[in-house]
């Protein structure tokens, strides 16, 4: 079999089994299943476990085509083929008479190991077809073991590999050419980044950079490059330091390098990776480990097979330990097939960023493409650049090093101090990745990141929530009004018209704001959906944590509709079913529809038909529905009719905003003619934003940002209640008033207890409206230990983010917000207050936090 038809068949196999791997390590997880599995948020996981079977007795069938050599009783020694291509400087023999047909040992192994393969494949694909394992994945242990097994016959192939194909004598790389590698390398990669810069500038809102701040923020990104890979060769020359002080250097060069990328492979997947997903701990290192350890093996298993095929071997000569490790990409030698990947590494790396930033959690794929992006240009430069058999001077191992460390050292302050590496680096994946490597913090500062994060993803045995206390009985014997809260998933105020005067496609929601209260300061206490909700449910913040069970007795909104007699219609996603006690739904909405696919136009449909078929039921009604529609992992799919444009405006989601207000009108009108709208309380808001760009991000993540933060939040209130109630609609509110503004609303009277709960934004003419405007409020991450502090009504966002290691501030009085400077005195004050608000909300749940 052909090298690349072999290195692809056998990545096939590697791929198909890491999947497996990932996926049921992504199940482990908590935090991953319950926001990425149990609701489908990536759409073709539901298609992989459906078709992982067949998937499975493909890539079976296809490794074992690979294997017919050493099923065979006697494997005959492949010829060399290509050994003119070969530098005579690497030892490689030049001609075909040079060539000593190496000797393939241990037959009977390969063929026992070979054979074994095939029939444990075989009774491993036949017990698929009877039972699949995969759609019964969940979050338990038995997950996690199955990850690990997965692993074992990438393994198991390598194994057969590394026997069934010949040792090549290796001698120690010369570390000139390494130098000279890692050097032209930094200026490839940096090019190939810098190139794409301009472009990517044009289409990240919220970034601007005049063409002298891009040449300087280039420029200090090449002298970050040059550092970065000064410092992989300074890696390098060390094995191979060590490797020449015992016998047969080469091979030991060669194994300390498959060691060193098992060991990198795990730190990146343990620190970049599994960290996004909040999954740590002993677990997440062993996992980690394992998957170095069997992509190093599998590596090694390729690259033999590689040279095996394509390398010659005189009796007198040797590859590099380097040359042999790289064979998988290195082309076979040829330069002409480096020259080509070189010179494709600019629209590669651009193309990898736009595929991948749209769908990306936290930078993880676009920085795991920028780790390809080095892989292949240091691959390709190694086979570009002539090689020579004298080793220089140490002094030119040492200047290069000293040089690069002196010019990022005087570059690293100037970029922290303008504010330009921050922005170029939207621009600049390559850079982003680098400058995100480097945080380094002062002891404080270190411990007090590390207080952030023992608050964070709290397990629930070490806490005890407080208990909701309901209000006194209502002051009205009337019937209470009906209540339709439509939380609207990612909706951002600046797409809709009562916050944004440039947003033409929500005339329906315009109407609704404008008899209607709209706080024009509203804000979200978390940055995801997964705490949002309960939150608001709550009516106040909550301890870190994802598994609230048991909610029952913070559940200040159910308790409501209890004590009131509300007849419900809600929709039910996963996280509802954890919020609410079995039945006390009511009439469930969405009924067996997967909670990404709940939109909102089919349910407003639905609703309208339960409402008709009960016209005569004097219980009021309360309806809830959380609408995919506008969540990025929807919005993005959606086709944008040709005739709809939208400047200014990102089309995908714009258009989904203009579906849910035309649907949004409908049920309004359907409310009007059905004589309810006068009897209801309407209040559309949202769980939280969505960055779309703005920076490079994509979706809410860990990210604490304007766009994220601020939400919509209208209230429409009966006719007959409106003349008796007023707002401070310019101060801050929050979606977690939303629950007490309807205990307010019917009568029940709640009493203002702390800053960390909600307040009624609707009182009596007479009554006391809430005084925030000088107060300074703790907001959080959903999803990891990423806090900020809301100040002065509302106009200032202080955020600490823990899991990239920044502060940031911004100023919330633009449509947007911006970035601006925080002095040292303004990042002590907002550390202070948010511990203090953070050690108030353990202390209310009984939680003793430990660093």
């Amino acid at each position: 079999m052909r090298p690349m038809a072999f290195a692809l068949a056998r990545a096939l196999n590697a791929v198909f089994f890491f999947a497996t791997s990932i996926y049921c390590l992504l199940a482990y997880s908590p935090f991953a299943y319950q926001q990425f599995l149990k609701p489908a948020v990536i759409s073709w996981l539901p298609d992989f476990i459906a078709i992982h079977t067949a998937l499975y007795w493909l890539v079976f069938l296809v490794t074992t085509l690979t294997l017919k050599a050493q099923l065979r009783a006697d494997a005959q020694p492949l010829s060399a083929d290509v050994a003119s291509r070969l530098d005579p400087a690497d030892g490689v023999g030049a001609n075909a008479g040079e060539i000593a047909k190496p000797s393939y040992g241990g037959s009977r192994f390969r063929r026992t190991a070979s054979w074994g393969y095939v029939a444990v494949g075989v009774l491993l694909g036949t017990g698929l077809l009877v039972r699949p394992v995969m759609p019964s994945i969940d979050n338990s242990p038995r997950s996690f073991l199955i990850a690990l097994i997965a692993l074992l016959p990438p393994v198991w192939l390598a194994v057969i590999d590394q026997v069934a194909h010949p040792a090549p004598s290796l001698r120690p790389s010369n570390q000139r050419h390494v130098l000279d590698t890692c050097a032209v390398a930094a200026a490839l990669v940096w090019a190939a980044y810098a190139i794409g810069a301009p472009f990517r500038l044009r289409g990240t809102p919220g970034v601007e950079l005049s063409l002298f701040n891009l040449v300087i923020a280039a420029a200090s990104s090449a002298v970050v490059h040059g550092f970065a890979f000064m410092a992989i060769f300074l890696a390098l020359a060390t094995l191979a330091a060590f490797a020449k002080t015992r016998r047969q250097s080469g091979a030991v060069e060669y194994w300390l390098l498959a060691a060193a990328t098992a060991v990198t492979i795990a730190a990146i997947v343990y620190g970049l990776v599994f960290a996004s997903f909040a999954f740590g701990g002993l677990d997440a290192a062993v996992a980690a480990g394992a998957v170095g350890v069997v992509i190093a093996v599998v590596w090694s298993g390729v690259a033999r097979r590689t040279v095996a095929r394509h390398g010659v071997f005189r009796e007198s000569a040797a590859f590099p330990a380097l040359y042999v490790w790289l064979a998988p990409i290195n082309a076979n030698g040829s330069r002409v097939a480096a020259a080509v990947i070189a010179a494709a590494l600019p629209v590669a790396a651009y193309t990898l960023v736009n595929i991948t930033s749209g769908l990306d959690w936290n930078f993880v794929l676009q920085k795991l493409g920028v780790i390809v992006v080095w892989l292949m240009a240091f691959a390709a430069v190694h086979v570009l650049l002539p090689r020579t058999s004298s080793q220089p001077a140490a002094l030119v191992f040492v200047v290069p090093p000293c040089l690069a460390l002196a010019l990022f050292q005087a570059v690293g302050p100037f970029g922290a101090r303008s504010g330009l590496a921050d922005r170029y680096a939207t621009v600049d994946m390559s850079f982003r990745f680098v400058r995100d490597l480097r945080a380094a913090h002062s002891g404080e500062t270190a411990a007090f990141y590390a207080s952030l994060k023992a608050n964070t993803l709290v397990s629930p045995l070490r806490m005890t929530p407080p208990a909701f206390q309901l209000p006194g009985g209502r002051q009205s014997a009337s019937r209470p009004p009906h209540i339709f809260l439509f939380v609207i998933d990612s909706l951002r105020r600046d797409y809709v018209s009562p916050y944004n005067p440039a947003v033409t496609f929500t005339p329906a929601i315009g109407q609704f704001a404008a008899d209607s209260f709209v706080f024009d300061r509203a804000m979200t206490r978390y940055a995801g959906t997964a705490l949002a909700v309960p939150s608001i449910w709550a009516g106040s913040m909550l301890i870190h944590m994802l598994d609230q069970r048991p909610f029952d007795s913070r559940n200040a909104l159910l308790a409501l509709l209890d004590a009131d007699g509300y007849r419900r219609l809600m929709s039910v996603d996963h996280i509802m079913r954890e919020l609410l006690p079995p039945g006390s739904a009511g009439v469930e909405l969405d009924r067996g529809v997967a909670p990404m696919d709940c939109d909102f136009c089919r349910t407003m449909g639905e609703l309208e038909a339960r409402l008709s078929e009960a016209p005569d039921d004097p219980r009021p009604v309360f309806s809830y529905t959380l609408p995919q529609n506008v969540h990025i992992a929807v919005a993005s799919k959606r086709t944008v009719p040709p005739d709809h444009a939208y400047p200014a405006f990102f089309a995908p989601v714009a258009e989904s905003v203009r579906q849910v207000d035309e649907c949004f009108g409908e049920f309004i009108a359907f409310l009007r003619r059905s004589k309810l709208y006068d009897d209801s309380i309407v209040i559309l808001t949202a769980d939280h934003g969505d960055s779309l760009g703005e920076e490079g991000r994509w979706g809410h993540a860990y990210f604490m940002v304007p766009e994220v933060m601020r939400i919509p939040l209208i209230i429409h209130v009966p006719t007959a209640m409106r003349p008796r109630v007023r707002a401070d609609l310019h101060g801050v509110s929050f979606s977690t008033d939303i629950t007490p503004t309807l205990y307010a609303l019917l009568g029940h009277a709640p009493q203002n207890v702390g800053r960390l709960f909600g307040e009624p934004l609707l009182v009596d003419h007479d009554g006391e409206l809430p005084s925030r405007r000088r107060d300074s409020f703790l907001l959080a991450s959903s999803y990891g230990a990423v806090y900020g502090m809301l100040r002065h009504n509302g106009r200032l966002l202080y955020t600490s983010d823990a899991m990239d290691g920044r502060d940031d501030a911004y100023d919330l009085l633009t449509l947007t917000g911006q970035r601006v400077t925080a002095t040292a005195a303004i990042t002590e004050l907002n550390r202070r207050q948010m511990t203090e608000q953070l050690h108030q909300l353990a202390s209310l749940n009984h939680f003793t936090a430990q660093p």
